[in-house]
């Protein structure tokens, strides 16, 4: 198993794996609240490899990712301007 960074090509795998997570009522979300489908994972995905500080990882087996870890880090947000001298 390994530790890596997701990528837009586990957006398919990243939605099944957040809705196995999800259906088991200890996430925010109730049992089929968000409907988080490979396409919309895949856009998210993008907008976070375009924002350098923002990650996802996942734990996985070649292409197959594992349920028992999901990261998320949205990094330093900019908006907060009591933030700006913690991070160059």
């Amino acid at each position: 198993m390994e530790i890596r960074r997701a990528s837009r090509k586990d957006a398919g795998n990243l939605a099944a794996l957040f809705k196995h997570v999800e259906d088991s009522g200890y996430m925010l979300f109730n049992p089929g609240e968000r409907k988080a489908t490979a396409k919309q994972m895949e856009k998210q995905l993008e907008q976070i490899e375009k924002n350098p500080p923002s990650i996802v990882l996942v734990s996985a087996s070649g292409n197959e990712l594992k349920p028992n870890l999901i990261g998320q880090s949205n990094g330093p947000n900019e908006a907060f301007r009591q933030n700006r001298h913690r991070h160059p």
